[in-house]
């Protein structure tokens, strides 16, 4: 094996001795520091959780391939999370609604009080699953890298602008560091950009079968070959996955928009 490769010990392949993965994205040291280059209190938390295989089809009933379990987990439950407050807007609101028309003299009060007792236990399950996505909470590497490259553009900045309360000799070292670290997270974004684009492009193939997989489930209903509670049940888990995804494509779309900027 080449010197400078190495094998990630979260997917087994043979890649460039980077701090992360270029086929996985996951840390090829998970015991090194984020950077020798940054001091440590400028360095947010990391990812506080711990994941194992297969804990992203448990929780999300989805999968996209090209993307490591960790990032899975972090972009999916953001992208939830955004679908399950627009869901919460609407609880609201129709919570609202029928306790207004409680207060209607000739309402039937037993049917609207039953149907006001569903929706409060539908917002409280939708607040404990946020609770639970709340959890997975951490940077993308990509977001990690632009975070530290725009760290130690400013420190670059902060070098050039240093005239005469220093010595010369000092700060010229400063910047040959500050300029190799700059050189290093450079290509470390370019390698992360190439990889959120593979993201980018298995999320969008996961939306496109779960949209065939909608229309074939509507179609199964309207020809009668599925029980109306299934056909509920299975159109409503199809549209929640449909929403990840959607949220998930904008996430990453806004991530490289950043990148180019």
């Amino acid at each position: 094996m080449d010197e400078n490769l190495v094998v990630c010990p979260s997917c087994g392949s043979e890649v460039v001795d980077t701090r992360f993965c270029g086929e996985c994205g996951e840390r090829l040291f998970p015991s090194e520091e984020v950077s020798t280059d940054i001091p440590t209190a400028e360095i947010e938390d990391e990812v506080t959780f711990q994941s194992y295989p297969g804990q992203v089809d448990d929780i999300f009933g989805l999968r996209v391939e090209s993307i490591d379990e960790r990032s899975s987990l972090i972009l999916f439950a953001r992208a939830e999370i955004v679908v399950l407050n627009r869901e919460l807007e609407r609880l609201i609101e129709q919570i609202q609604a029928t306790r207004q028309a409680l207060r209607l003299e000739r309402s039937d009060k037993k049917q609207l009080a039953a149907r006001a007792e569903k929706l409060s236990l539908l917002f409280e399950d939708i607040k404990a699953r946020k609770k639970v996505l709340g959890s997975f909470k951490g940077e993308l590497w990509i977001e990690e890298l632009l975070r530290l490259l725009s760290q130690q553009e400013a420190e670059m900045e902060r070098l050039d602008n240093i005239r005469e309360s220093k010595d010369p000799k000092d700060t010229q070292e400063e910047k040959k560091e500050t300029k190799k670290s700059l050189k290093k997270l450079k290509g470390d974004l370019k390698r992360s950009t190439n990889l959120v684009k593979k993201w980018l492009k298995g999320v969008q193939d996961a939306r496109k079968r779960f949209l065939r997989d909608k229309d074939r489930l509507d179609a199964k209903h309207r020809i009668g070959d599925l029980a109306m509670s299934a056909y509920d049940q299975s159109r409503a888990n199809l549209m929640r996955s449909i929403g990840i995804l959607s949220e998930s494509e904008l996430q990453l779309v806004q991530i490289l928009e950043n990148v180019q900027s």
